[in-house]
């Protein structure tokens, strides 16, 4: 039975939200009473190991500095829900097939750890590494003895969040090594409040959003600017020095050579909305009444969307 626990089309799900609400507890540009950054944790969004057929990709990657790390995946279960938004008493197998999805992060050489947060400047190697597979709390206490049974068996920790009101997220099976975190995440760590979109955007959103995001981005960008031409240097700021950041988690030249690169190619040929200049690395808007009619803006978001099919919510 084939179950997509993740890839978000938008950020307007639970997932951005959980994930959103998780990096509150080791962001530490946010001051808040209740954080692992403060217990000598560093969480990084997104990570990637491995290619093809043996990467593995949580949601996030938290390390102490003593050595002992997490790996985190987020299974939120959407598709689970009923329209009146409870869970659906029929889903186990998708419950056993997800967590079993997490199990695999077990398999992430430390090597692999300690290279990628090299490319970021830290010296670091894991001396023992956890999963764990962050799940909804009214789902878990739907399925709570069969939870702790695959718990045990795949050896993957169980935290929980209760998204509503004031996000609380807590340890309900397994035990940490670091004795400080397994005390904390225990007793329940309440999240920082208002921080659902912390995290809009993960290099496995939907290709169209992000697509759309960044489209939209810059034309709000020449627009207010009054600019109708752009360098590609100039992009990576546009998207991640205004809010909502796009991808600002993940490192320059990944955004750059993954992502970047290919939307503008979009913007070229499939949406012939840009011309490149003379100038090596230089764009121009190919219609001059891009500054001259404000509504020729909304018709080029407009025109995005509708080629790209993706609704009014993006």
């Amino acid at each position: 039975m084939a179950v997509t626990p993740k890839n978000p089309s938008s950020w307007q799900n639970d997932f951005t939200i959980y994930w959103s609400q998780l990096y509150t507890l080791y962001a530490r540009e946010i001051f808040w009473h209740d954080q692992l950054c403060d217990n000598g944790y560093t969480g990084f969004p997104d990570p990637q190991y491995g290619i093809d057929e043996l990467a593995r990709e949580p949601d996030l990657t938290a390390f102490h500095e003593e050595g002992d790390t997490q790996h985190i995946g987020i299974r939120c279960f959407e598709q689970l829900k009923t329209t009146e938004g409870d869970f659906k008493g029929d889903s186990l197998d998708y419950v056993r097939e997800a967590i079993e999805q997490v199990s695999k992060f077990n398999s992430i050489p430390k090597s692999e750890v300690s290279d990628w947060l090299d490319v970021r400047g830290i010296d670091f190697e894991p001396t023992n590494q956890e999963s764990v597979a962050l799940i909804p709390k009214e789902l878990y206490e739907l399925y709570e003895e069969d939870i702790e049974e695959i718990s045990s068996s795949e050896n993957v920790l169980i935290w929980t969040i209760e998204p509503n009101g004031s996000s609380t997220i807590k340890k309900r099976r397994g035990s940490h090594s670091n004795r400080r975190l397994e005390s904390a995440i225990s007793s329940g760590m309440e999240t920082y409040p208002n921080a659902d979109d912390l995290l809009r955007f993960s290099r496995r959103t939907n290709t169209d959003y992000l697509k759309f995001a960044f489209v939209h981005k810059l034309v709000n960008h020449c627009a207010r600017e009054n600019k109708l031409e752009f360098s590609f240097e100039d992009i990576d700021e546009i998207m991640t020095e205004s809010q909502p950041p796009i991808l600002g988690h993940l490192p320059r030249e990944t955004r750059e050579n993954d992502f970047w690169r290919d939307f503008l190619y979009s913007m070229l040929t499939r949406f012939d909305l840009i011309d490149q200049s003379d100038q090596e690395n230089m764009y121009v808007w190919n219609k001059r009444k891009f500054l001259t009619e404000p509504r020729y803006q909304s018709r080029i978001l407009e025109k995005v969307r509708n080629q790209l099919d993706i609704g009014e919510k993006a």
